[in-house]
């Protein structure tokens, strides 16, 4: 039901099409309506002479969602609607008649279990060659696979592995389970959190988010040792992660070790503009006695492409600390720059309007 709406000049108005069409569709229709040449070993179809009034045969189209695998642990999903049939490809595989059910409320596989085969047969055919499922005998496509999973695109293990490849359908319950511990320490009841979370991951060991709330309501209620623990176990499942190694940087240095640094590098490392890494970092640093380290690694920052208020905000005041009032001024200016309407920014430079006997420039800020 989600529909595909084109207009330009040489299209038929108000021609409205029955039959299903995909998303793979779209870059061979859009290059025969630009009169280029189609692209080699695609599974779409140009929809340009069906829009033109020319019948279309029907076509098979497949479906997936890695995000429950990526995500939770849980199986992938994959799929085929093939003429007024779908089949969903799960641990409890399904099949929906999309003509007479077409909100898929009752899966007929019991009773077409013959069918069903079919179109399995055929989804195994067309997804034998895809990256996300390599055949162990082609190593491009085993290389390609090893480079998406480095950049995060294609989650690490094969689909299927997990926690005994849970059912989305099975495991759709238990998140009510991760957002009480989410709300719990998000409003400030992070002891709250910690047996929904435990209890969640009893039953599903694999679920990163869930390892990451616990840590969080572990260090929410001043448990900052079970913190790490969390942490290293949502390390063990994801190392190339910057959230988790952020996460486990934050519980390191809330127990006192001194791997946080090491933790809070790695995370830049993959993500080189997380901001936030840098400023706890940088805090870190600073705890320590510090004033040009924290300094230079906010300007490594600043190099990066981070453009953050606070980030400015907290080279500010480093620059003070220092003796710069001028270095401090243009990193407010920035600052105010990013953000016209951060109270603490226009504080910061009235103050120093004041120190530098501008009453007038501070007067203004204040007012601002």
């Amino acid at each position: 039901r989600v529909p595909l709406i084109v207009a330009g000049p040489g299209l038929p108005r108000g021609k409205v099409i029955g039959g299903p069409v995909g998303l793979v569709d779209l870059a061979p229709t859009l290059l025969d309506y630009l009169g280029l040449p189609s692209l080699p070993g695609i599974d779409g179809r140009s929809l340009l002479p069906v829009m033109r009034g020319n019948e279309a045969a029907p076509r098979d189209y497949e479906l997936e969602s890695f995000f429950p695998h990526y995500a939770y642990g849980w199986a992938p999903l994959r799929g085929l609607v093939s003429g007024g049939d779908k089949f969903i490809e799960a641990p409890r595989a399904e099949l929906y008649d999309l003509v007479a059910d077409p909100h898929e409320r009752k899966n007929i596989i019991a009773t077409r279990q013959e069918r069903a085969s079919s179109l399995e047969a055929r989804l195994r055919k067309l997804i034998g060659g895809d990256v996300a499922q390599p055949p162990a005998e082609n190593p491009e496509l085993a290389e390609q696979r090893r480079k998406l999973e480095a950049l995060g695109y294609v989650p690490g293990g094969r689909p299927g592995e997990g926690d005994g490849a849970i059912d989305p359908k099975q495991g759709i319950a238990w998140i009510a389970d991760l957002e009480a511990g989410r709300r719990a320490y998000q409003g400030g009841r992070a002891a709250e959190g910690v047996e929904p979370l435990r209890r969640l991951l009893a039953r599903n060991p694999r679920n990163v988010p869930a390892l990451l709330a616990l840590l969080n309501c572990y260090l929410g209620s001043g448990r900052p040792a079970e913190a790490v623990t969390a942490g290293r176990r949502a390390l063990d499942l994801r190392p190339r992660d910057d959230l988790v190694r952020f996460n486990l940087a934050n519980a390191l240095a809330a127990a006192g070790e001194g791997e946080a640094l090491e933790q809070y590098e790695q995370a830049l490392r993959l993500n080189p503009r997380f901001a936030d890494a840098y400023l706890n970092s940088a805090s870190l640093l600073e705890r320590g006695g510090s004033e040009a380290e924290p300094l230079a690694l906010l300007q490594r920052a600043r190099s990066a492409g981070v453009r953050d208020p606070d980030l400015e905000n907290r080279v500010a005041m480093l620059e003070l600390k220092r003796g710069d009032v001028e270095g401090a001024k243009r990193a407010l200016r920035r600052a105010l720059e990013l953000n016209p309407r951060d109270a603490r920014t226009l504080t910061a430079l009235a103050r120093i309007a004041e120190r530098q006997g501008r009453p007038a420039a501070a007067a203004a800020y204040y007012e601002k």
